[in-house]
C-alpha cells in the first residue's frame, strides 16, 4: 500500500498475494508478518535517531536554522511538534543503552 491508496485496495492487494478472499493468509502467520514488520520499524526508527543525534550534535543544521527540530521540520516535512519530539528522543537514547539496544534489536 502507498500513501494515499485507497484502504479497500490495499485490502484487495493482501487478498490477491495471499490466495484470494476466502483463503487468504492464516491468521497466525499474518500476526508473525506483523510482528515482524513492526520490528523491522523499530529498528529503522532507532536508525534514524541515532543518526539524527549525531547530526543535531555535529550542528548538522546550523546553517541558517534556529535548530536540530526547525531543520527536520523542512527537510523532512515533520510538523514542528512531531520534529521536536524526535530530536528530544533522539537525545535521550544517548543515555539509555539499554532501551537503545532493545529498539536496535527490534524488540520495542
Amino acid at each position: 500500500m502507498t500513501i494515499g491508496e485507497p484502504v479497500h485496495q490495499a485490502d484487495h492487494d493482501l487478498a490477491a498475494r495471499s490466495g484470494g478472499k476466502d483463503g487468504g493468509v492464516e491468521l497466525e502467520e499474518l500476526g508473525e508478518r506483523i510482528a515482524a514488520l513492526a520490528a523491522q520499524i523499530s529498528a529503522a526508527t532507532f536508525e534514524l535517531l541515532a543518526m539524527l543525534r549525531e547530526f543535531d550534535e555535529r550542528a548538522g543544521w546550523g546553517g541558517g536554522f534556529h535548530s536540530c527540530a526547525h531543520w527536520l521540520t523542512w527537510r523532512v516535512g515533520l510538523d514542528p511538534g512531531a520534529a521536536r519530539e524526535k530530536v528530544r528522543v533522539a537525545r535521550a537514547l544517548g543515555a539509555l543503552p539499554l532501551l537503545s539496544a532493545a529498539m536496535r534489536r527490534g524488540e520495542i
